[in-house]
């Protein structure tokens, strides 16, 4: 057996021990030591069960017959009887040996059944469906490598060769519109707004291949450096966006007074009742029910336009051309014309300063004008609905998030909650028709 020199102690992220990493220069064999490997992948992959793994004991040949291949959260995984768990190593075309690298680390390996990985592994079962499918379209891709999921049921992996990478969309059909978010997309690009190209889907299960936009979203890049050129270039790409209205006024679907409402409820009944174990008593009821007809209502004067829906430093990236790639427009609907303004400038995971968002907004007034939007109404009314309608959106986030970690188990949202309630406290303060919102709101905040 071959023998093996310690590499220096490595720091995965987050918090996780250290693992040693064993070096070779032979690429047909390799050494286990399964209890760190378990728990280092247990928390990279955030399984929520116990996985039986079987060591291999002993050094093996690793031989591949099959060309599809799924590298999924930093582990390789091939596609027939037994699963040979590789982290973070890649395999070349051939599928005939480790790649041709001569000093490369190896951790630790392990093999799963192809029943096993789907039944203690979420949907994994539509990860091997989707790896056939790509196999089908062609491209010679050699890769695939989870990329992120969203507040959605949908989940996206990169999937590439030596020279090129792509997105593929997982949107189970059952449980998302995945017809609309191909039929938006396509009309997006067609007016000029920069989303993922649709390179080929399978509308029955669910599958899409895209172009890739990368890694880098607004969130990751802003700084005070670049700020105002990333969102100049956001704005403008909103207007154009809006301006496109008027080449399918029906297009979307209308952002009507009961989804307003509806979505509003959702602070009621997941941040109230669930999250904060509130049983919400007939005043406070009597508080949230003026205050969403007041909001309603207010939503209800704006123009409309087409609206993202979820226009913010996630959704966008930082792209070379045509900045910014525009992602998660699926939701998009024909709706009040602040609304995407507010969804960008009062963000609920960065938050800037009044005067700087104030200069963002009249940048946008300005551009609009430019463009020929024409609205019939003053900056004074503009920044009320902007006011307004990013508190509704505000009162809906607080509910949505809460849910997403109640019902859909995605706790990480719970964290932007409380830049979410200071938005509300501190915008409400401004109007005195939002008074006791003002006042319900600053007294949860200050309790809880």
């Amino acid at each position: 057996m071959k023998q093996y020199g310690l590499a220096d102690q490595m720091e995965y992220s987050g918090n996780l021990h250290p693992i040693k990493i064993l070096q070779t220069t032979d690429a047909s064999a390799c050494f286990v030591d399964s209890t760190k490997f378990r728990q280092l992948l247990l928390q990279r992959i955030t399984l929520k069960v116990k996985i039986p793994f079987k060591p291999i004991k002993q050094p093996i040949n690793v031989k591949f017959r099959t060309i599809s291949q799924i590298c999924l959260f930093g582990v390789t995984i091939t596609r027939h009887s037994r699963i040979f768990v590789f982290p973070k190593l890649q395999i070349d075309r051939s599928w005939r040996k480790i790649s041709g690298q001569t000093n490369f680390q190896l951790c630790e390996i392990m093999a799963l059944t192809r029943d096993e990985l789907i039944r203690f592994s979420k949907n994994d079962e539509r990860v091997l469906q989707l790896a056939d499918w790509l196999e089908s379209v062609g491209g010679n891709l050699n890769s695939i490598e989870f990329a992120s999921e969203d507040a959605s049921f949908r989940r996206y992996f990169r999937v590439g060769n030596n020279s090129s990478s792509f997105v593929a969309m997982d949107a189970p059909a059952d449980l998302e519109e995945f017809e609309t978010f191909i039929r938006i997309a396509e009309k997006f690009k067609q007016v000029g707004l920069n989303v993922p190209e649709i390179l080929a889907a399978d509308h029955e299960n669910g599958f899409a291949l895209m172009t890739d936009f990368g890694n880098t979203t607004y969130l990751e890049q802003l700084s005070r450096a670049n700020a105002d050129s990333l969102y100049e270039d956001a704005i403008d790409s909103l207007v154009l966006l809006q301006k496109a209205t008027h080449t399918d006024v029906g297009f979307l679907p209308p952002y009507n007074c009961e989804l307003i409402v509806s979505e509003m409820e959702l602070f009621r009944e997941w941040y109230l009742k669930c999250h904060l174990q509130n049983a919400v008593s007939p005043a406070i009821s009597d508080v949230l029910d003026h205050t969403f007809e007041f909001l309603r209502a207010k939503a209800a004067e704006q123009p409309r336009v087409w609206v993202h829906r979820d226009y913010h430093s996630r959704n966008l990236m930082v792209v070379q051309n045509n900045n910014p790639g525009i992602l998660d427009f699926q939701d998009a609907v024909y709706g009040p014309v602040s609304y995407d303004l507010v969804s960008l400038l009062r963000d609920c995971y960065v938050v800037w300063d009044q005067e700087t968002v104030d200069q963002w907004v009249r940048l946008y007034l300005n551009k609009a004008r430019q463009a020929g939007l024409e609205f019939d109404f003053d900056h004074g009314q503009f920044i009320e609905w902007f006011d307004w309608i990013g508190i509704q959106r505000h009162i809906k986030v607080a509910g949505i998030f809460s849910r997403l970690n109640y019902r859909d188990k995605k706790s990480k949202f719970l964290e932007d909650i409380p830049t979410v309630m200071d938005y509300i406290e501190s915008v409400s303060k401004k109007y005195p028709e939002l008074r006791e919102l003002h006042e319900l709101v600053s007294k949860l905040t200050k309790t809880n």
